[in-house]
């Protein structure tokens, strides 16, 4: 990845945007000749270095940082730009970023309106604010030296097209170029995000310099939500991938002696560095990787669906061969339960391991539920326990500047739970922690001992898990009163069951529209090519939304019992005299509630906010796969069919 200008002007008028590079004096200098990037309105194309137009009037101008790229919708087309950024830390020099606001530009003029019907305009405003939703919701972390994508061992390898963010955007833009400009003169303009977590602190302990850094990098390839994308595909990509890097930069210079040594440039004996190493450890997580899903039905645990079948081995196959390619020899931890609703998938996971005979993975099934049952945490140390000739076969990468020595990681753990979040980034910190005290090997001091170090790290891996855990659920992490003070409180307990009610209400009432909004921007959704290459939505051609019945349910169950409870506890400060009154209207509110959650939890599917661009599962079809049935009841609720998903319960599972 080369050199992205940082910033730019933007300047608009009616025919052109005109993007030009600006730079501060006082504090860069270009390296080469500055282009300027013209995107010219009417004929959707872009120009470098194009005659300035001295007739255009300027309708506006301002500061962008970058350009994501470009999106087309269902009446225009929008460059999108990265108006806001904050600076996260530096890291080898190179300053860290994360975008805080952007806009969505439209080429066209509002005068188009007047060609398109009203209809196709309310869904040009309804994808833009998915957009603006995905990227306000969502953290996106960028550098203009850093290659991002790429872990520190793979520095000098091309961009991580899996973690490349934009990349469905950015080849758009791309494409708009002409056969006059080359890749690396665009590339400048085009500005390369990951979506995640990421943190950096620099701090002195024992005189000596630390850098402690945690990067996570969310995989685009099966993005979404947490009940609308998980298991895996035909072509090995699994739902909330996420390669985690953890990042150690020591100096065994104290901080005196390097101050002496940068104002005597005469005496080179001053002082001499020990060691300047760079450390990287890599970990990932993923779902389930085979066929499975959850239908969402407004119950607190949604039914669980499976396909036994030979498509599992196929599809798991073609992930962990791509794994094996990337990391070398795999351990797959699988922390799911033993018992419940979670064992047929467990069991389902271990039989595909078996059965593909892969030398290079390992599977363990640890119960995490109940092995650390009654708060005994510290029992997950016993998996670590078993873990550490794997770690120590693994090993990491190491660089030490000052002697050029170096070795590489050469496996990786992969963790899962259901959702690959909560415990499994539990498990993921206990090994970092474990890895910290291996690196006390090569640098010469136990940083787990100092108690700075430990709250920056244990911070660190907590806000980890938060961050995660928003993109793909909705809210932040449970169990996080662990990771970050290493035992379990009844602060932790209570926030943890706050995390469920929000997720459980998310999961449930809003997570449609995100994984509508996830698509849109990474370009996976249907384009009918016979009404001018518009966006496909599963309503049809219009927004369709549920009968004005089924939108009152909500309110009014959120009204009676809300008006229940007013009376309740607060019948003084009611006008009602009358007791029999106030009985029968208490009695009336106590009714209608009830009712309506009954009603709710029989209907519970058409109440759900499914997302409108593509279909659930579209990928898991086959003629005996019990998905397909609740994949048929969830494209028929929207073809106004009366069934609903408790027919689909009844189904027997293969296992």
């Amino acid at each position: 990845m080369g050199k992205q200008y940082e910033k730019l002007r933007l300047a608009v008028t009616k025919n052109s945007y005109v993007f030009t590079p600006l730079y501060e004096p006082a504090s860069s200098t270009p390296d080469g000749p500055i282009h300027t990037l013209t995107i010219d309105r009417n004929k959707r194309q872009l120009k470098l270095d194009a005659p300035t137009d001295t007739q255009a009037s300027m309708v506006r101008e301002l500061v962008v940082y970058g350009i994501l790229g470009f999106c087309r919708l269902q009446v225009d087309d929008y460059v999108i730009v990265v108006t806001g950024r904050t600076l996260v830390g530096t890291l080898f020099g190179n300053d860290i970023l994360r975008a805080t606001s952007f806009q969505i530009l439209p080429l066209g003029e509002d005068s188009l309106e007047k060609s398109y019907s009203e209809d196709l305009f309310e869904q040009e405003q309804y994808f833009i604010q998915l957009l603006e939703s995905h990227l306000q919701l969502n953290s996106f972390y960028l550098s203009y030296t850093y290659n991002l994508t790429n872990s520190l061992q793979c520095q000098n390898q091309k961009a991580d097209e899996r973690f490349l963010w934009n990349k469905h955007l950015s080849s758009n833009l791309a494409g708009m170029s002409n056969d006059s400009i080359e890749d690396d003169q665009i590339n400048l303009f085009i500005l390369p995000v990951i979506q995640g977590y990421i943190n950096i602190t620099s701090m002195i302990v024992n005189n000596k310099y630390v850098t402690f850094a945690l990067i996570s990098r969310r995989s685009n390839e099966r993005a979404g939500t947490r009940y609308f994308s998980r298991g895996i595909d035909e072509n090995g990509h699994v739902s909330n991938y996420v390669e985690t890097e953890q990042l150690l930069v020591y100096d065994s210079m104290d901080p005196l002696s390097t101050a002496i040594s940068n104002n005597n440039n005469n005496n080179s004996d001053a002082t001499t560095p020990n060691k300047h190493l760079r450390l990287s450890f890599i970990q990932t997580r993923g779902s389930i990787p085979i066929f499975w899903g959850q239908i969402p039905n407004t119950r607190y645990v949604p039914q669980l669906y499976y396909e036994a079948s030979t498509k599992n081995l196929e599809a798991a196959k073609k992930h962990f061969e791509d794994q094996s390619r990337i990391y070398g020899p795999n351990v797959l931890i699988n922390l799911t339960n033993k018992t419940g609703y979670e064992q047929p998938l467990g069991d389902l996971y271990a039989r595909t391991i078996q059965e593909m005979a892969n030398p290079n993975l390992r599977y363990i099934h640890y119960d995490f539920h109940h092995e650390c049952k009654n708060l005994q945490w510290h029992r997950v140390q016993l998996l670590i326990d078993r873990l550490i000739p794997d770690l120590e076969m693994a090993g990491y990468y190491c660089f030490d500047e000052e002697s050029e020595f170096s070795k590489t990681q050469r496996g990786v753990v992969r963790t899962n739970c259901i959702d690959c979040l909560d415990r499994t980034n539990v498990v993921q910190s206990m090994m970092a922690k474990w890895m910290m005290q291996r690196w006390h090997q090569d640098i010469g001091i136990d940083l787990t001992a100092d108690p700075t170090f430990v709250s920056v790290f244990n911070s660190a891996w907590a806000d980890n898990a938060d961050g995660l855990s928003l993109s793909y659920s909705g809210t932040g992490a449970l169990k996080t009163d662990y990771t970050r003070g290493g035992k379990r409180t009844i602060k932790g307990a209570m926030n943890d069951l706050s995390n469920s009610l929000v997720r459980y209400m998310k999961n449930n009432y809003c997570d449609g529209s995100r994984q509508d909004g996830i698509d849109l921007f990474l370009g996976k959704y249907s384009r009918d090519a016979t009404q001018q290459n518009r966006i496909l939505c599963h309503y049809g051609q219009t927004l369709r939304y549920a009968p004005w019945k089924i939108q009152a349910i909500p309110p009014a169950l959120v009204a009676s019992t809300a008006l229940f409870f007013w009376l309740l506890f607060f019948s003084d400060s009611t006008p009602i005299e009358s007791s029999t009154l106030y009985i029968l209207l208490l009695s009336f509110c106590f009714a209608v509630s009830v009712s309506m959650w009954l009603f709710i939890q029989q209907n519970g599917i058409e109440f759900i906010d499914w997302p409108r661009l593509n279909p659930l599962y579209p990928d898991t079809l086959s003629e005996n796969s019990t998905i397909d049935l609740s994949y048929r009841l969830y494209t028929n609720w929207f073809l106004d069919s009366s069934e609903n998903l408790d027919q689909a319960e009844q189904g027997k599972k293969t296992t």
